[in-house]
């Protein structure tokens, strides 16, 4: 149990790294206080450039991939990369350094469940094209993904443990997607497809 809180906090103050936030500073922008708010790569693109927001993707993919690494060598518990995947996105929602700000969490548990299960990030992918294809609208695209999340898990044949914390990761990534949520749901969906 004591490894497991170790793999927990571990990947908590890892997802808390904003780097986001740190790249803004560097440019003398706070990005929680710019575009949409949040502190993670689209957000950064729209404010600091495609070629920094591709960056910090990349960046925060790694905190998912360090995070569950790092856990499998603290303990040899199966459970332990599906409690670091769930630390390393509620760091990177709602990172302690920061206030409890952060980002949504999607690179970061991509990240994570490269490691983890490499079918179910690949499903979840092919999720997000096929409605980015559709409506072109990548906050929908994620909102859906998200919500098919746990039931991934289940179709392929995911322990309750897992379809547990996928539960929570899914409801906690469409928590901080509720402002994108607010404004499908005041639109039709004729106009969810963006030009």
């Amino acid at each position: 149990m004591t490894d497991l809180f170790l793999a927990l906090s571990l990947s908590y103050l890892l997802g808390s790294i904003s780097f986001a936030y740190i790249a803004g500073r560097i440019k003398g922008l706070d990005l929680s206080k710019e575009g949409t708010g949040t502190l993670g790569a689209r957000n950064a693109g729209r404010k600091l450039g495609k070629a920094a927001g591709l960056f910090i993707l990349i960046l925060d993919i790694l905190k998912g991939i360090t995070a569950v690494a790092a856990a499998g060598l603290i303990t040899e518990q199966p459970i332990a990369p599906l409690i670091a995947w769930l630390g390393v996105v509620c760091g990177h929602c709602w990172s302690v350094f920061l206030g409890f700000r952060g980002g949504k969490g999607l690179a970061s548990s991509a990240g994570a469940l490269l490691l983890i299960s490499p079918t179910l990030l690949f499903l979840e992918m092919l999720i997000m094209l096929v409605i980015i294809t559709i409506f072109r609208n990548i906050y929908l695209a994620a909102i859906i993904a998200t919500v098919f999340l746990p039931l991934t898990v289940w179709a392929l044949g995911g322990h309750t443990y897992f379809i547990t914390i996928a539960l929570l990761i899914a409801l906690m990534i469409l928590y901080r997607h509720k402002n994108n949520l607010a404004d499908l749901r005041k639109s039709p969906p004729s106009r969810w497809r963006r030009k």
